[in-house]
């Protein structure tokens, strides 16, 4: 299963369309926005709706926030989903996540992170995609390009594609499954 990530787009709709059309072309199965300007993702899919066929309408999941009115509203800060039979968290802040979602859940996707990574901590795994609007550049380091991902999730662990605006792949990241993430099987 191939999922994308997108977040951050702070009022660049520009860019956070850009970043669907990666996650487009990649083909993923479905894709996250991770929060931070619910408005940015709207405009961007009704412009995607605009030139026609989309192949990520009704696939696009969303999570607010803090700072979204939209979250106000009732738009949801965190989603919990099952991925190719592991369980998701998705928020914007992953300071939000409690000590429940980190128990149970093997994917814990954020936003709010200057660089995209997959870190797994045990049987876990933490997903930032990076931010599609460039964040400033930090005086001595050198700034970090805007950019999204394609978790691509795999028996044997995962692999994150960390991907440019302009489609080019940045880097490649892995992390092996680990014993304790069990898959859930529904039926």
């Amino acid at each position: 299963m191939r999922i994308g990530l997108a977040s951050d787009s702070d009022g660049d709709v520009d860019a956070l369309l850009r970043a669907l059309d990666v996650l487009a072309r990649a083909g993923v199965d479905r894709a996250f926005f991770l929060g931070r300007r619910l408005a940015d993702l709207d405009a961007a899919l009704a412009r995607r709706a605009a030139a026609g066929p989309d192949p990520l309408a009704g696939r696009v999941v969303r999570v607010a926030s803090r700072a979204d009115p939209e979250r106000a509203a009732g738009a949801p800060a965190k989603v919990i989903d099952l991925l190719d039979g592991l369980l998701c968290c998705a928020v914007h802040d992953k300071a939000e996540l409690t000590r429940d979602d980190i128990a149970n859940a093997t994917l814990l996707l954020h936003g709010r992170a200057p660089r995209a990574a997959l870190v797994a901590i045990g049987p876990r795994c933490f997903v930032a995609p990076g931010r599609v609007r460039a964040a400033a550049a930090t005086p001595g380091a050198a700034p970090e390009p805007p950019t999204c991902a394609v978790l691509e999730l795999g028996p044997d662990g995962f692999a994150l594609a960390v991907l440019g605006l302009d489609g080019a792949e940045l880097r490649r990241e892995r992390a092996a499954a680990s014993g304790g993430g069990g898959r859930i099987s529904v039926r």
